[in-house]
């Protein structure tokens, strides 16, 4: 009887615990929920400064999740993606450097509906990663999906050739020694 009481008692339990935890998530996702609000009122108005430059402005929320396995979390990704619907446009960020399958993980983005996929190519820097980034280019431009964002030591020394390389369209710079 008292084996039927504390299996009873911690199937309770982890009901409980789940439930907190979905609770935790759901802050969470209000909390990105409003944090993306605020970042696109005050990212929408330093845009409209830069329309007459013809510079186009790409106002985003970075998003990534992988598993332990190293598989994009699709789970993870569809709350994300939920609470940047109708608000800002999703970016898969550099957690993509570290899957297991980037073609894989491009297919499982795509079918979510990722816009773009901000990558190295599976390496510390772009230089390092541009055989791989010239064939998520093809493949991008080949399938019509996520756009790869060149990104990762992207520098005035370097642009040109990872231009020349990668066939890339847009490419991201922290701009840290662009003088």
């Amino acid at each position: 009887m008292f084996n039927k009481i504390k299996k009873a008692v911690k199937s309770v339990a982890q009901k409980i615990k789940t439930k907190v935890q979905m609770v935790k998530a759901t802050v969470e996702m209000a909390k990105i929920q409003l944090t993306a609000r605020a970042t696109m009122a005050v990212a929408g108005t330093a845009a409209e400064s830069y329309v007459d430059t013809g510079v186009k402005i790409l106002i985003a929320v970075v998003i990534g999740a992988l598993t332990a396995e190293g598989d994009v979390d699709e789970q993870a990704l569809r709350q994300l993606l939920s609470a940047a619907a109708g608000m800002l446009a999703a970016t898969f960020h550099r957690a993509f450097d570290v899957c297991r399958d980037p073609l894989q993980a491009y297919a499982t983005l795509a079918r979510h509906g990722v816009g773009r996929i901000l990558s190295s190519g599976h390496a510390s820097t772009a230089m390092e990663g541009r055989t791989l980034l010239a064939q998520l280019v093809a493949h991008s431009n080949a399938t019509r999906g996520p756009v790869i964002l060149v990104g990762g030591g992207v520098r005035p020394h370097n642009i040109e050739e990872l231009i020349h390389t990668t066939a890339a369209t847009e490419y991201h710079s922290a701009c840290l020694d662009w003088n």
